[in-house]
């Protein structure tokens, strides 16, 4: 029996097993560099994807709670509409046609006179200022557009688990898909408008069928003056 070295020693001879040789070499070693490739490589995943996002925008204006709303909810197609004006803990606003008065967690609302209310908010967790600046630090950046009148536009996502944490102090380990957050900011850096796709933060917490979507406005930054108490006035 011919030993390994005369059998190598004859397939290098002849040309055409020597070509095959050499083939199945290159074949077998780009199997090995996608393979290798493959493993290194490592997409966003829960953990890594939601650790900051490079978005630019007046952030301390936003906190100082100085400016008039409009906050517009879809929930499994139907529509809850807020609009009106906060002063720090003080906020005025208008919803299903009547008016309410904010202070701190405190709601009233005027029924020919104002009496004490339940808070008419639905997901109101999401109208802190404190709520959506942690929320666009700990979302993932995707994309963003500029336009000439020197608003930006920025594509962001962000995980149920992490708006369960952030936002109720909850821990969960759901495999989903990222939530959806469009944040868009003006020519001089205040937060215009966030949209948000929360279809998954909402099926998978059970607080809807199908979808979730909230779409807040802001105008009027640091120009809403003092707003006095309607109780007992």
């Amino acid at each position: 029996m011919k030993d390994k070295k005369e059998q190598l020693s004859e397939i290098m001879q002849d040309p055409k097993k020597k070509a095959i040789v050499f083939f199945g070499g290159y074949v077998i070693f780009f199997i090995l560099v996608i393979f290798f490739l493959r493993s290194v490589h490592n997409p966003i995943d829960p953990e890594g994807y939601e650790m900051g996002s490079s978005i630019t925008y007046n952030e301390q204006s936003f906190l100082k709670d100085n400016y008039s709303y409009t906050y517009n909810i879809v929930l499994d197609g139907k529509e809850y509409k807020y609009t009106g004006k906060k002063n720090n803990h003080d906020e005025l606003f208008t919803y299903n046609d009547k008016e309410y008065y904010k202070n701190f967690d405190n709601y009233f609302v005027n029924e020919g006179v104002w009496v004490k209310s339940e808070n008419p908010f639905i997901f109101s967790d999401f109208f802190y200022s404190e709520s959506m600046v942690n929320l666009i630090k700990y979302s993932f950046f995707e994309s963003k557009t500029l336009y000439e009148d020197g608003k930006t536009t920025y594509n962001l996502l962000v995980s149920t688990n992490t708006i369960n944490k952030l936002l109720h102090n909850e821990d969960s380990d759901f495999d989903e898909v990222p939530n959806k957050l469009l944040v868009t900011i003006d020519e001089n850096r205040n937060i215009k408008e966030i949209s948000m796709e929360l279809n998954s933060y909402c099926i998978l917490n059970k607080k809807c069928e199908k979808s979730l979507n909230i779409n807040m406005k802001y105008d009027n930054y640091s120009e809403i003056d003092k707003i006095d108490s309607p109780i007992n006035s």
